[in-house]
């Protein structure tokens, strides 16, 4: 799979994922807390989405602590992470690609005999108008996301 399928996919996953925030807690599914507590990943809107057992019961506090460090407790932590991280790493990947694409169109704009031929004081105008130019790509594709 290419990148930009990757990237693709990961986008339609974020759009049919239950929408965020997610959470990580612990829970314990029986009254007398003799059953294995389970690490869980719940939507803010409402509903369990994930649940794992760990091997600890909620019988002591002791259980309770300690699935705090469980595997299980982690995996659900990640999980929930996840849910908010990836659509603001495809998002900062999108802005990067744009200022990528800006500053590729402004180097292809000029010919390498003038680019060799600035000195320090052009090179650094030269810069500047280039940071420019990325800068109000940026500016547009965040206009264009609103």
């Amino acid at each position: 799979m290419t990148a930009p399928d990757w990237l693709t996919e990961l986008r339609r996953l974020v759009e049919a994922a239950t929408p965020g925030p997610w959470s990580h807690d612990l829970d314990c599914f029986d009254p007398d807390l003799s059953s294995p507590i389970s690490a869980c990943v719940a939507a803010a809107a409402g509903g369990m989405l994930f649940v794992a057992e760990t091997s600890l019961t909620g019988a002591s506090s002791d259980g309770w602590q300690a699935a705090r460090t469980s595997q299980p407790w982690w995996d659900a932590a990640f999980i929930a992470g996840a849910r908010d991280a990836v659509p603001r790493l495809l998002e900062i990947i999108a802005a990067a690609d744009a200022v990528a694409k800006a500053g590729r169109a402004y180097w292809l704009a000029h010919d390498d005999v003038e680019l060799a031929q600035l000195d320090r004081v052009g090179w650094a105008r030269h810069v500047t108008d280039a940071a420019a130019i990325m800068s109000d790509a940026l500016k547009h594709y965040e206009e264009a996301r609103k």
